[in-house]
C-alpha cells in the first residue's frame, strides 16, 4: 500500500461514512416514529374504550382488538418497524467496519519509513469501499420498488374501501370478459320515470 492509495481510500471512507451516518440517522429515526405511532395509537384506543364504558356503549370487536394490540400482526411488525430496525443496524455495522478499516489506514500512515507493504490491508479497504458503495447502490434500488408497491397497495386498498365486493366482483367479470372476447360491459338502463298525472280540473 502507498501513501497515495491510502490518501485516496480515506477519502472514499470518509464520503461513504458521510452518507452511512446520514442513512443510519434516517432508519433509526424511522424506527422511533413508528414506535411512538403505535405507542399512541394503543393508548388512544384504550381511551376511546374508557369513553365509551362511561357512556354505557359496547366496544366492538375490531375497538377492543385495537385496545388490545391484537391488530399488530407480525408481518406488519416486520413491514414496518422491524424493516427500519434491520435497516438502521446494517448500516451500524457497514459504519463501524468502515471506521475500523479508516483507523487501519491511518495508523499505517503514521508508521515511520520504511512502512509494511500492508497488502491485506489493502485490499480490505477496498473491499469495503466497494461493498458499502454497492450497498448504497442497492438500497435506492430496493426503496424505489419498495415505494413503487407501497403505492400500489394503497391504491388497491383504496378501490377496496370504495367499492362494495359485488362492485368489484363485477368489475372482475367485465374485464374478464373483454380480455377474452372484447366485449364491452353492458350497462343496465336507467327505469323510464313516467311524469305525474296532473290533477283533473274541477
Amino acid at each position: 500500500m502507498s501513501n497515495d492509495y491510502a490518501a485516496l481510500i480515506t477519502t472514499l471512507i470518509v464520503a461513504v461514512l458521510a452518507v452511512g451516518t446520514i442513512q443510519t440517522y434516517t432508519f433509526m429515526k424511522r424506527s422511533a416514529d413508528l414506535q411512538a405511532e403505535v405507542g399512541e395509537q394503543y393508548v388512544e384506543a384504550q381511551q376511546h374504550i374508557i369513553d365509551l364504558l362511561n357512556q354505557g356503549r359496547v366496544p366492538s370487536t375490531e375497538e377492543m382488538e385495537a385496545a388490545t394490540m391484537r391488530w399488530w400482526t407480525p408481518w406488519r411488525l416486520a413491514s414496518k418497524w422491524l424493516a427500519a430496525q434491520a435497516a438502521g443496524a446494517l448500516w451500524i455495522a457497514v459504519c463501524g467496519f468502515l471506521v475500523f478499516i479508516q483507523a487501519q489506514v491511518l495508523r499505517w500512515a503514521a508508521m515511520e519509513e520504511p512502512k509494511p507493504k500492508a497488502s491485506e490491508l489493502a485490499e480490505t479497504s477496498f473491499l469495503a469501499v466497494i461493498m458499502a458503495v454497492s450497498l448504497l447502490v442497492a438500497e435506492g434500488v430496493l426503496r424505489s420498488f419498495a415505494e413503487v408497491q407501497r403505492r400500489g397497495s394503497d391504491a388497491r386498498r383504496r378501490l377496496r374501501q370504495q367499492n362494495s365486493a359485488a362492485d368489484r366482483d363485477r368489475l372482475r367479470r367485465a374485464i374478464e370478459v373483454f380480455k377474452k372476447t372484447g366485449q364491452l360491459p353492458a350497462v343496465p338502463a336507467s327505469p323510464v320515470q313516467t311524469p305525474p298525472t296532473p290533477p283533473a280540473s274541477p
